[in-house]
């Protein structure tokens, strides 16, 4: 089941056995912390998000290199689109075959690669367009957790429709990409979990998806935000950031080390290392690294052959 960060928080703050303001300062930065780790570690499972620019600069065409988006991980792929065809570029990844490039005397008109710096990716040739599309598939880098659970008020839930009315309480805290559920008698979550789309107005607000339970008039829910990983390995944030309060805070090292290797292998007693060796990655960090290990599916890695011709690389976007 999702745990929204307000569970992560409780369940750190339960196994420190310490509910101080300033302990729940700690934790929540160590969750995130941990939060970037598992999520630089399970790259094989990020999702790509895309996102379009356009070749050229105000003043006419001659711009080569283009800001990277904001929190990017990999490049996936990236397409250029002139008129009606599309150009998938391929990637280069050493200094020296980029300036090669550019040093040699262009014998195409069409893009063809593109290299990633620190803060900008550069496309070859330069775009003799002003007016070409650029798409980026990338993977993104964790944006913080900071939201705690929203619960105040009820809601009007309506089977096969889209839209939620909160009849008490308001969306003015809340965000496309926050999480929604219906919550019992205790507060604890029932049913299904939904992802916000978009916030209509203050009482309003629509789910990606279709509510799919029966309608449900004045009930109590939570709205929060949960790690953008899969559910399994939505508790190892705060595990390791429990392990982190122990080594840092308290110095019960012993403590500390049991907690850490339950966030990589999800036993108190073996170690990251030991379970490598046995490759034997049941649980964890490690655990959810081996069972989403085959779904990377970038397309990075250059497996062509030899040189193809410029218009070799076309690839029209309709048929008509």
């Amino acid at each position: 089941m999702k745990m929204f960060y307000s569970t992560l928080i409780s369940y750190a703050q339960d196994a420190a056995s310490d509910t101080s303001a300033a302990t729940k300062t700690f934790l929540k930065r160590r969750i995130n912390s941990r939060y970037e780790l598992t999520t630089d570690k399970l790259n094989t499972w990020t999702q790509t998000i895309t996102r379009t620019a356009t070749t050229g600069t105000l003043a006419g065409a001659d711009q080569q290199f283009y800001a990277n988006p904001p929190n990017l991980r990999e490049i996936e792929s990236i397409v250029v689109a002139i008129g009606d065809q599309d150009y998938p570029l391929d990637p280069v990844y050493a200094q020296t075959e980029w300036d090669r490039l550019n040093a040699a005397t262009t014998v195409t008109a069409y893009p063809e690669k593109y290299f990633r710096r620190a803060k900008d990716y550069g496309i070859w040739p330069t775009p003799n367009e002003d007016d070409g599309t650029i798409t980026i598939n990338y993977t993104q880098r964790a944006s913080p957790l900071y939201f705690e659970n929203y619960t105040t008020g009820t809601v009007t839930a309506t089977e096969n429709d889209q839209t939620l009315t909160f009849v008490t309480g308001n969306t003015s805290t809340m965000k496309p990409g926050f999480w929604f559920v219906l919550t019992d008698s205790s507060g604890e979550p029932r049913g299904t979990f939904y992802e916000i789309l978009s916030i209509t107005d203050s009482t309003n607000l629509e789910l990606v998806t279709f509510f799919e339970e029966d309608t449900d008039a004045g009930a109590t829910f939570i709205v929060g935000q949960v790690p953008a990983i899969p559910e399994e390995g939505h508790e190892l944030p705060a595990i390791g950031a429990v392990s982190d309060f122990h080594n840092l805070k308290t110095k019960d090292l012993t403590t500390g080390t049991k907690f850490n290797n339950m966030f990589w292998t999800g036993s108190p007693n073996i170690t990251a290392l030991q379970a490598k060796r046995s490759d034997e990655h049941s649980g964890g960090l490690l655990g959810l690294i081996a069972g989403y290990e085959d779904r990377d599916n970038s397309a990075v890695v250059n497996r062509g052959t030899g040189i193809r011709h410029p218009l070799d690389i076309r690839n029209p976007r309709t048929i008509s």
